[in-house]
């Protein structure tokens, strides 16, 4: 999960969105570092740029979901 908010002229406005993953997009010799997110509203992926300086805060959550499954022989 990331969780950011980017200053904007009339204030603050955040988001929390799912990560799929991380990209790194290269245009014109310029490369951009992104996580792709997904938030939940519409279809598809969304390409964050992770470099902009307009960020008020940047934060993530990391989690690991361990299973485990047992069989059973009939």
């Amino acid at each position: 999960m990331i969780h950011c908010g980017i200053s904007l002229s009339d204030g603050r406005n955040g988001h929390t969105m799912v990560v799929e993953g991380y990209a790194q997009i290269i245009v014109n010799n310029t490369t951009f570092n992104t996580a792709m997110v997904s938030d939940g509203w519409d279809n598809g992926v969304y390409y964050l740029n992770l470099d902009t300086s307009q960020y008020s805060d940047l934060k993530g959550t990391v989690f690991k979901l361990y299973c485990k499954i047992n069989f059973i022989k009939k």
